[in-house]
């Protein structure tokens, strides 16, 4: 099922109220950085940064996407995949301070950056990802039962709000855990017609919009029971 958006320490575990951006935390964390969201444009500056002829830079976006998943996965990370994702936005984003400066290949300032995001995954809690679209059932002599459910309901409710091919996207785009994941977005790109990267862009957009409604419906409903109560 979605997560609840529980944090959790490495070592402990604690029980916080939501932040704005639908995540849990907890106290005396570092201030987050301003949100910033890969955009179609800066996605064309970064391949044409790899490699003028945009067939070449396609591919080796890819390779350098595989090979951060790789490495955040040899260091033990819980959830390579993403932080790969983090990795090449923050790239993304600085690159225009750094394009007419920058000599050599460009992917070891992948692998530089990708150290940096290390490092601040070691600081911050686990914070389950909103990403895990499964249906299961909540264990029954779960503490977190009552807002699983309640989550559930809300994850249900915001998938019924996008139009069918959305829906369809976003489900079969988070379905399955690491190698499956991969061959099933590839398989889904290919259905679309589209590149992986921009795949990636539009399940982007998708789970923007998800994470507004679902946070606005756990909302409502927590109001609504507090009243009940």
């Amino acid at each position: 099922m979605l997560d609840s958006g529980l944090a959790i320490r490495r070592s402990q575990h604690y029980r916080t109220p939501l932040l704005p951006d639908g995540s849990r935390t907890v106290d005396n964390l570092p201030s987050p950085r301003d949100k910033w969201t890969l955009t179609p444009e800066s996605f064309n500056r970064l391949l044409s940064w790899l490699h003028h002829d945009r067939e070449q830079a396609g591919l080796k976006y890819k390779e350098i996407h595989a090979a951060l998943i790789r490495r955040f996965r040899q260091l033990g990370c819980s959830d390579p995949e993403e932080l790969a994702n983090l990795t090449i936005d923050r790239v993304a984003e600085k690159l225009p301070t750094i394009i007419n400066t920058y000599k050599g290949d460009p992917e070891p300032y992948f692998f530089s950056v990708a150290w940096y995001i290390y490092k601040e995954y070691l600081r911050r809690p686990i914070i389950l990802s909103l990403a895990k679209l499964d249906f299961g059932d909540p264990e029954p002599d779960s503490e977190d039962t009552s807002e699983k459910e309640m989550l559930d309901s809300c994850l249900r409710h915001c998938l019924d709000q996008q139009d069918k091919d959305s829906r369809d996207m976003i489900l079969e785009y988070y379905r399955g855990d690491r190698q499956v994941k991969i061959q099933t977005r590839k398989a889904l790109a290919e259905r679309l017609r589209i590149e992986l990267p921009n795949l990636r862009l539009k399940a982007q957009r998708v789970r923007s919009k998800l994470k507004k409604c679902i946070l606005d419906c756990m909302e409502r409903k927590a109001k609504e029971r507090h009243i009940l109560m």
